[in-house]
C-alpha cells in the first residue's frame, strides 16, 4: 500500500482522465467506484490494475485492506479523493479495471440473446444488463451508436452485473452467424403483434430499440417478426429497460 499526496501526481492525473470515454477507449481501462462494485470486481475474472482509497475509507475498512493486500492500493487524502471521484457523495474507494474481451463463439448457444439498438440512456443500459444477469440471458449485444457501456452511470446501474454478463458490440459477422444458427430475431415495436410466449425460445434474439426512435431501419430489416407487450389502451409505451425486463422474464421460463 502506497500513499499519494498530490493532485498533480501522474497516477492521479491518469485516473481523472479515465472519466472520459476516449481515454477509456485508448487505454482499454475503465473505472468502478464504491465498495460493493470494487468487491464485485475483485471477485470477478476481470483484472484490477489499481485501487485508490481515501484516508476515511482506510480507517473504516481495515479488514478490506488486509484481505486485498495483493492488490495495488493507493491511499489519498479525502479532499484528493473528492476530486477524482465521479459521484456527489463518494464512498472513498475507486478501482481501475482492465477491459475484458468476450469471444462470441463461447457464448452463442448458451441461451437467449438480447440485442440493444442505440440505447442512449446509461441507466437503461445498466438496468438491462442487471436484468439479463437476473434471468440468465446468454449474451448481450449492443450496436455501435449505443451509450458507452463503460460509462460510469451504466456501471453503477448494473450493480455488479457488468462483471457477470457477457457483452459484445454487434456487427454483421455476428448477426450472420446467429442467422446461420437459426436464431429468431424478434423486434420489440409498438407496431408488432401482442407478445406470444410461443414465439420465444432459447434461440431468440430480442431486439430492444432506442428510447425515442425505436429500432433503426437497418436492424429492423434483419428481424424475423415484430412483437409487442400487451398493455392498457391508455398506455402509449414502456420504458426500454422495463420492456426488456418483461421479455427476459418470459424467456427465462424456457
Amino acid at each position: 500500500m502506497q500513499r499519494i499526496e498530490s493532485l498533480s501526481n501522474a497516477k492521479i492525473k491518469r485516473l481523472k482522465s479515465l472519466h472520459k470515454k476516449k481515454v477509456r477507449s485508448d487505454l482499454d481501462l475503465f473505472l468502478v467506484e464504491g465498495k460493493k462494485m470494487v468487491d464485485e470486481a475483485i471477485s470477478s475474472s476481470f483484472t484490477i490494475e489499481e485501487i485508490y482509497i481515501s484516508d476515511s475509507f482506510k480507517n473504516k475498512y481495515e479488514i478490506f485492506i488486509k484481505q486485498n493486500e495483493k492488490e495495488k492500493i493507493y491511499v489519498v487524502k479525502d479532499f484528493i479523493f473528492d476530486k477524482i471521484s465521479g459521484t456527489m457523495k463518494p464512498q472513498g474507494i475507486i478501482a481501475i479495471i482492465k477491459k475484458q474481451t468476450f469471444d462470441v463463439e463461447q457464448y452463442i448457444g448458451n441461451g437467449s440473446i438480447v440485442l440493444l439498438d442505440q440505447i442512449n440512456d446509461p441507466g437503461n443500459l445498466g438496468t438491462i444488463l442487471r436484468t439479463a444477469d437476473a434471468f440468465n440471458i446468454g449474451l448481450c449485444l449492443y450496436t455501435d451508436n449505443s451509450v458507452d457501456i463503460y460509462n460510469e452511470k451504466v456501471i453503477r446501474a448494473t450493480m455488479g452485473s457488468i462483471f457477470r454478463v457477457p457483452y459484445i458490440k454487434a456487427n454483421d459477422k455476428i448477426i450472420n452467424k446467429l442467422k446461420d444458427m437459426k436464431y429468431s430475431f424478434l423486434a420489440m415495436t409498438l407496431e408488432g403483434n401482442d407478445l406470444s410466449i410461443s414465439e420465444l425460445s432459447k434461440k431468440s434474439v430480442i431486439v430492444i430499440g432506442n428510447e425515442t426512435h425505436g429500432i433503426s431501419n437497418g436492424i429492423l430489416e434483419i428481424c424475423d417478426k415484430k412483437i409487442k407487450i400487451k398493455m392498457s389502451e391508455n398506455t402509449e409505451s414502456l420504458n426500454a429497460a422495463i420492456a426488456a425486463a418483461i421479455i427476459m422474464y418470459e424467456i427465462s421460463k424456457f
